[in-house]
């Protein structure tokens, strides 16, 4: 019997690294990147990665596959729910911040933020993988 839960303890430590890496290939982002990709090369060969890229896919919105549509919505509902979730912590702690230094913000004050955020800030990876 202490053989069977040894086992099982070393292969669940063995696939924690696989379950983390497919958790985070699974984020609406990655899987935006996914659905988006062809649609980039096609109507945004030369935005580079970032937010000229997203511009210009939402200024080519009506001309995208609707699976990359439907990703871009997966994305926009996640970034609803995460300023839903830190609106008072943005307020706050990051008043001054606007664009991107207001993630910035947030994370860099991620242990005074209430649970509410901190748990919308959990479920999205930390800037600089592949966009």
């Amino acid at each position: 019997m202490r053989t069977i839960i040894l086992a099982m303890m070393a292969a669940a430590i063995g696939f924690a690294p696989a379950v983390l890496a497919q958790q985070a290939a699974e984020t609406p982002g990655a899987q935006m990147r996914a659905a988006c990709a062809s649609d980039v090369q096609t109507l945004c060969a030369g935005a580079p990665a970032g937010p000229e890229r997203r511009k210009c896919l939402m200024a080519n919105l009506n001309k995208v596959s609707e699976g990359c549509r439907s990703a871009i919505g997966a994305v926009r509902a996640v970034a609803a729910e995460r300023r839903t979730a830190c609106a008072e912590d943005l307020k706050q702690y990051c008043a001054g911040s606007q664009g991107p230094a207001r993630m910035q913000c947030l994370r860099q004050n991620q242990d005074k933020l209430s649970s509410g955020c901190q748990s919308a800030l959990s479920s999205m990876p930390a800037r600089g993988g592949a966009r």
